[in-house]
């Protein structure tokens, strides 16, 4: 994923690429990978987490599975909702992509230009869009694998533990399986 960040990055013009995971229990956006660009900072240390309520303002937008687009921070007034957490980053322009399981957000990738203050053009937002559509696909199917494979461990525990026996036998009645 990291990979994928950094070419998204180098195409998309940025310097500093992230992904934020949904901890549904903490209700935080955790970071998990991250890229930047030679001589820029990541601040690695200081994003831990991100408290989801702080993305309340875009929260309509994400959801409809749209890129967040913003341009120009330095400008923002002292009252606007990123302004502190774009300042503390050194971020000019930044775009959060939503990482999408049909309807609900599993997180946020976003990408953010610190040394130049030019807005992303379309052509640069084609990169993120797919980067995200991989991270959301690489994440399903994690998720996935590990309930096949709870199911599995569970069925298993419950085959070996029953007090009644049972075989599995191929068509020539060889013995597969027996608890």
């Amino acid at each position: 994923i990291e990979e994928a960040l950094g070419i998204a990055g180098r195409l998309s013009n940025s310097d500093r690429a992230y992904t934020l995971i949904l901890e549904k229990e903490s209700n935080n956006l955790l970071l998990q990978f991250t890229w930047v660009e030679e001589g820029i900072p990541s601040f690695k240390e200081e994003i831990k987490f991100i408290p989801i309520d702080l993305l309340k303002p875009i929260q309509d937008e994400l959801l409809k599975n749209k890129f967040v687009n913003l341009t120009h921070t330095k400008e923002y007034p002292e009252n606007h909702p990123f302004k502190s957490l774009l300042t503390l980053f050194q971020i000019q322009d930044m775009v959060m992509v939503p990482i999408m399981d049909n309807q609900n957000i599993l997180g946020i990738t976003g990408f953010a230009k610190v040394r130049k203050d030019i807005p992303y053009t379309e052509s640069e937002l084609i990169p993120l869009q797919i980067v995200s559509e991989i991270i959301s696909n690489t994440l399903v199917k994690q998720a996935t694998e590990t309930l096949l494979k709870e199911s599995e461990e569970e069925n298993r525990k419950v085959f070996h533990n029953l007090s009644t026996g049972i075989i599995y036998q191929d068509r020539t009645g060889k013995i597969i399986k027996a608890n």
